[in-house]
């Protein structure tokens, strides 16, 4: 998971599908992180711009990451703060670093 792709239409698809399958069970979310390429990926935020097609699917997902891209603080820190699961989800989050590191060890 990289920061930049936070809100994404990816984003609004994976969270309301959750939220449908939450009734009474308690969610892990782990977050493996890769540092943001810097690249345009993750730009896949239009559909927030026509809430008549897409917020009628879930409509507090759509608001919720509505307002993290739009507070430009695309991070999965404000996923876990945004209330957006339900209260009982546990988050995990670790850094991977490849830094200085050959491909064959990447693939571990």
């Amino acid at each position: 998971m990289q920061n930049q792709y936070v809100g994404d239409i990816g984003d609004y698809a994976k969270y309301s599908l959750l939220r449908a399958l939450s009734g009474g069970f308690r969610f892990g979310v782990s977050w493996y992180l890769f540092p943001d390429e810097g690249t345009n990926d993750g730009r896949h935020t239009g559909y927030l711009k026509d809430p008549k097609k897409w917020q009628r699917f879930d409509e507090r997902t759509f608001k919720i990451l509505s307002a993290i891209v739009e507070s430009g603080r695309r991070d999965v820190s404000a996923i876990e703060q945004s209330g957006l699961l339900p209260r009982s989800t546990v988050f995990w989050s670790y850094e991977l670093d490849f830094e200085g590191c050959t491909r064959s060890c990447q693939a571990r």
